[in-house]
């Protein structure tokens, strides 16, 4: 596990300093922006790469057969934990409802209408 390092210990502490950690900088959505694009870039341009399952409240991204598996493995780990991803050989498992939230997409089954 990584050791903190707060600003204080640095400079001093007087007392009248708060200890800022990296995520007072950075939150979860900063540290994983590229993640976050990708996924959303993916839903716009290959949303059969998706399953939703709402009784599961449960998103499974499966990555490309022709992908690198070691995106695959980035995107996993430089997602935000609140997403509680796992990894499966060729898909992140995330829950459904902080996805939506994460993401800002409103994840549901697309019907495609051919006029």
């Amino acid at each position: 596990m990584k050791e903190q390092l707060y600003l204080a210990d640095l400079f001093g502490n007087d007392g009248y300093d708060d200890k800022l950690t990296y995520t007072d900088y950075f939150g979860d959505k900063a540290v994983g922006r590229k993640a976050i694009e990708k996924i959303i870039s993916a839903w716009k341009t290959e949303p059969k790469q998706f399953k939703i399952d709402k009784k599961r409240n449960t998103l499974t991204y499966t990555y490309p057969e022709q992908g690198r598996l070691y995106e695959l493995s980035y995107i996993h780990q430089e997602l935000p934990p609140i997403l509680n991803a796992r990894l499966t050989s060729r898909s992140i498992i995330m829950d459904l409802d902080q996805a939506q939230n994460v993401f800002d997409i409103p994840f549901a089954k697309r019907i495609n209408i051919f006029l």
